[in-house]
C-alpha cells in the first residue's frame, strides 16, 4: 500500500490501515460488536507502526545503516533524532530494545535542553510502550510528548499526539475518550488547513460510531475523509476509506452504494498495486453478492480474492476467501430445488455442491493457531454443521455444531473476559490518567511557583531598579538643591549688600534732598532779602530821599524867610513820609509767614483801604 506523507511521530495512518483491514476482512455474516476489527486494528498497528513513525529523513535508510551511524558518531555531538528513528524502527524487530534507545533520546534531549528532540523521544517511547501492548505507559509517555510540544507551541506535534492517544482509547474501549481526542486533534489540524491530517481524524471518528452502530454520523466522517484524501492527492486514504463507506452500507443494507464504494475501493487499489487492498475489497464484495443470493458472482469474486491473497500471503484474507466459497456452494445447494429468479445459482447437482462446500469450509478452518479468529470459526464450524447434515454426514455435522457450540461458549467466555479486562483497563487508565492529571497538576503548580518567582524577582530588581534610581536622583537632586541653596545664599548676601548700598544711596539722597531743600530755602531766603533790599532801595529809598530832599528844600527857604513855611512842600512831605510808611508796611507784611493766605489778604486789604490808589498799585503788585 502506497503510504501517504505523515507528519513526524504520527501513527495516525497507521491507525487508519489497521481501521481498513479490521472493517473490511468481514465473515460470510457481519461481525457482531466490532471486537474483530479492533483486534486485527491493534495486530496491523503492531506490524507496521515503525513505517510512519520515523522522521521525513530517515524513511528510505536501513535499521543497520542508522545504528551504524549512531555508533560511529561522536556521543556530545550524535543527532537525538537519530536515536529516537532508531527507537521507533526497533518497534518492529525489538521492542524492548527500542525502549532502550527512545530512553537515551529522552536522557539526552534532556542533558542538552533540545524541547522539540524531547517530545520526539517521548513518542518514541510510546509507540514502543504500545508494541509492547503496555497501554498505560504508552498514554503516559504520550502525555509528557503532548506537554512538551503545548509548552512549545508546535501545534501539529499537539495534534499528532492527541490522534495517537486517541487510538489507545479506541483501543481500550474508551470510545468517549477517544472521540475528545480525535476532535481536539481534528480542530487543531482544521486551524492548521493540514488536508491529510483532518482526513485522517475523520476517518479515526467514523470507525468509533461505526463500531457504535452510529451509521448515520460515521458515513459523515468518512464522506468527509474521503474528500480530504482526494484534496490531498492520497490515492491510499481514499481507496481505504471507500472501502469503509462500502462495508458501512452494506451494513444497513444499502447493497447497491455497497458495490459501488467496494468497486471503486477496488478499483483505486489496482492502481496502486496494492495486493492486500485488492483481497480486503474483493473478500467483502464477495460477502455483499452472498448476501443479496448473487453466489455465482460472490464465487468469481471469492476466488479472484483467493489468488491475490494468496500471491500477497495473507492467510486470514485467503480463509475468508475460501469460507465466502464455501457458503457460495452451500446456499447453491440449499436453494438448488427452489429455483427462484432472484437467486442465482452455481451449476451442478446438489451432491457437488456439498462436496465443494464441506471442501473450502474445511479448508478455511484448517488455519494456523495464531491467524484463527473466533467468530469466523464459530460461523464456519456452523456452516459445515448444516453442509454435512444436508449431506447425510450426520456424525461429522454433529461434531461440527458441538464445535461450533463450544466456540460459541467460549466467544461468549472470552468476551466477557475481554469485558473484564477491559473494564480493568479502563480502571488502570483512569487511575492513570488521574495520576497523570496530578503530576500534570504539580508541573503547572511548579511551573506557575517558577514564574511567580521569576515575576517576584523581576518586580524585586524592578523595585531595587527603583530605589537606587530614586537615590542616585535624590542625591543628584540634593547636590543640585545644595548648590541652589548656595546660590540663594550668594544671591541673599548680594540682596543685603544691594540693600545696604540702597540704604546708603537712600540715606544720601534724603541728605542731598534736605540740603537741596535746605539750599532751595537759602535761595529762596536770598531772593527774598534781594526783594526787600530792592523794594526797600527802591521805594523807602526814594520816599526819605524825597523827603530828605524836600527838607533840605525847605531848609534853603527858610533860611532867607524863616516866618513863611511852603504849606505845599509840607504836604508833599507829610504825603511822601505816608507813602513811606505803608510801603514798609507793606514789606513787613509780605515777609510774615502767616500773611500766605486768604484770610491774611483780606486783612491787609481792609487795612490798606485808606491808602492812596497810587500806592494800593504799586502794592499790589508787590503781592
Amino acid at each position: 500500500m502506497t503510504r501517504p506523507t505523515r507528519g513526524r511521530g504520527s501513527l495516525a495512518i497507521l491507525y487508519l490501515e489497521a481501521n481498513a483491514l479490521s472493517r473490511q476482512l468481514k465473515p460470510v455474516e457481519h461481525l457482531r460488536c466490532g471486537e474483530l476489527r479492533a483486534l486485527l486494528s491493534l495486530l496491523w498497528l503492531l506490524v507496521a507502526a515503525f513505517w510512519h513513525a520515523m522522521p521525513a529523513q530517515y524513511v528510505d535508510a536501513p535499521i543497520d545503516s542508522l545504528i551504524q551511524r549512531y555508533e560511529q558518531s561522536d556521543p556530545d555531538l550524535v543527532e537525538i533524532d537519530l536515536i529516537s528513528e532508531i527507537a521507533m524502527r526497533m518497534t518492529q524487530i525489538d521492542p524492548y530494545q527500542g525502549l532502550e534507545y527512545a530512553q537515551k533520546a529522552v536522557d539526552l534531549a534532556k542533558k542538552r535542553n533540545a524541547t522539540q528532540s524531547l517530545a520526539g523521544a517521548y513518542n518514541s517511547l510510546g509507540a514502543n510502550y504500545l508494541l509492547l501492548t503496555d497501554i498505560p505507559r504508552a498514554l503516559e509517555h504520550w502525555t509528557n510528548a503532548l506537554a512538551v510540544y503545548e509548552e512549545i507551541e508546535d501545534k501539529k506535534g499537539m495534534a499528532d499526539i492527541l490522534g495517537n492517544m486517541g487510538h489507545l482509547h479506541y483501543y481500550t474501549g474508551n470510545f468517549d475518550e477517544a472521540l475528545d481526542h480525535y476532535f481536539r486533534a481534528l480542530w487543531i489540524y482544521e486551524e492548521l488547513e493540514f488536508t491529510q491530517g483532518i482526513a485522517n481524524q475523520h476517518a479515526s471518528v467514523a470507525n468509533i460510531y461505526d463500531v457504535q452502530e452510529k451509521f448515520a454520523e460515521a458515513i459523515h466522517h468518512d464522506t468527509l475523509a474521503l474528500q480530504g484524501f482526494r484534496d490531498a492527492g492520497d490515492k491510499g486514504g481514499e481507496a481505504m476509506v471507500l472501502g469503509n463507506l462500502g462495508n458501512i452500507y452494506a451494513e444497513i443494507d444499502s447493497t447497491v452504494l455497497a458495490i459501488s464504494y467496494c468497486t471503486q475501493a477496488i478499483e483505486l487499489y489496482r492502481q496502486l498495486e496494492t495486493p492486500e487492498g485488492i483481497g480486503r475489497n474483493l473478500v467483502n464484495l464477495a460477502s455483499i453478492n452472498l448476501t443479496i443470493d448473487k453466489y455465482r458472482d460472490a464465487l468469481e469474486i471469492s476466488r479472484e480474492a483467493l489468488a491475490i491473497c494468496g500471491e500477497a500471503n495473507q492467510p486470514r484474507c485467503v480463509a475468508y476467501s475460501l469460507a465466502n466459497i464455501g457458503s457460495a456452494y452451500l446456499q447453491s445447494a440449499v436453494n438448488r430445488d427452489s429455483l427462484p429468479e432472484r437467486f442465482q445459482l452455481i451449476a451442478g447437482t446438489r451432491d457437488q455442491l456439498l462436496r465443494e462446500a464441506i471442501r473450502y469450509l474445511e479448508q478455511a478452518l484448517d488455519l494456523p493457531p495464531e491467524m484463527e479468529t473466533p467468530e469466523g470459526i464459530e460461523e464456519w464450524h456452523a456452516l459445515l454443521s448444516q453442509a454435512y447434515e444436508m449431506n447425510g454426514q450426520y456424525e461429522n455435522a454433529l461434531q461440527h455444531y458441538q464445535l461450533y457450540v463450544k466456540v460459541q461458549d467460549s466467544l461468549e467466555s472470552l468476551e466477557r473476559i475481554a469485558r473484564i479486562e477491559r473494564l480493568t483497563t479502563e480502571r488502570e487508565i483512569a487511575v492513570r490518567d488521574k495520576q497523570i492529571e496530578l503530576d500534570t497538576l504539580r508541573l503547572k503548580v511548579k511551573r506557575n511557583e517558577r514564574v511567580y518567582f521569576g515575576i517576584g524577582i523581576v518586580l524585586l530588581l524592578g523595585m531595587l531598579v527603583f530605589i537606587y534610581r530614586n537615590f542616585v536622583n535624590q542625591k543628584k537632586s540634593n547636590v543640585q538643591l545644595g548648590l541652589l541653596n548656595a546660590q540663594i545664599s550668594d544671591t541673599n548676601l548680594q540682596l543685603e549688600d544691594k540693600n545696604e548700598h540702597l540704604s546708603r544711596t537712600l540715606t544720601e539722597l534724603k541728605e542731598t534732598q534736605a540740603q537741596l531743600i535746605e539750599a532751595e530755602r537759602q535761595k529762596e531766603n536770598e531772593i527774598l532779602r534781594r526783594r526787600i533790599s530792592r523794594d526797600i532801595h527802591d521805594d523807602i529809598s526814594s520816599g526819605l530821599t524825597k523827603i530828605s530832599w524836600m527838607t533840605e528844600s525847605m531848609k534853603s527857604g527858610l533860611s532867607g524867610n524863616d516866618d513863611q513855611l511852603d504849606h505845599s512842600t509840607l504836604e508833599k512831605i507829610s504825603t511822601y513820609a505816608r507813602d513811606t510808611v505803608a510801603k514798609l508796611g507793606e514789606i513787613i507784611w509780605s515777609t510774615k509767614p502767616e500773611s500766605d493766605n486768604v484770610a491774611g489778604l483780606l486783612s491787609w486789604r481792609a487795612s490798606t483801604c485808606s491808602v492812596p490808589l497810587t500806592s494800593r498799585k504799586k502794592a499790589w503788585k508787590r503781592i
